[in-house]
């Protein structure tokens, strides 16, 4: 008769999918730039070259309305490239827009 503890495990077993746990190790380890303190970033990008995609980037900006206060943003460069990307199709985007359509007078221009 098995104990009660290998019955439940026996079960447990039975109900995991197969190559569940080879799937988990497979799988590559996310980063999450904004979750991670200075330290742990310096430990990340210690063991990468800095143009790799998973090398993290930190800038800091000012923050509107204040003299001192400053804003920190961490990336890794594939983020940075991204975002870089994103702007400029944004920016793009409304030159091209602003080409093929008139823009209006302002209110009270006198035409």
């Amino acid at each position: 008769m098995k104990s009660a503890t290998a019955y439940c495990l026996s079960i447990f077993l039975v109900m995991l999918p197969s190559g569940t746990m080879a799937q988990a190790d497979a799988a590559p380890q996310q980063i999450d730039p904004r979750a991670m303190t200075m330290s742990e970033i310096r430990v990340h990008n210690a063991k990468l070259d800095r143009k790799d995609r998973k090398y993290i980037v930190c800038r800091t900006s000012d923050q509107t309305g204040s003299l001192a206060r400053k804003n920190r943003i961490c990336r890794t460069n594939s983020e940075w490239d991204r975002a870089s990307r994103a702007a400029q199709d944004w920016t793009n985007g409304v030159s091209q827009s602003s080409r093929s359509m008139p823009v209006p007078l302002p209110p009270g221009s006198g035409q």
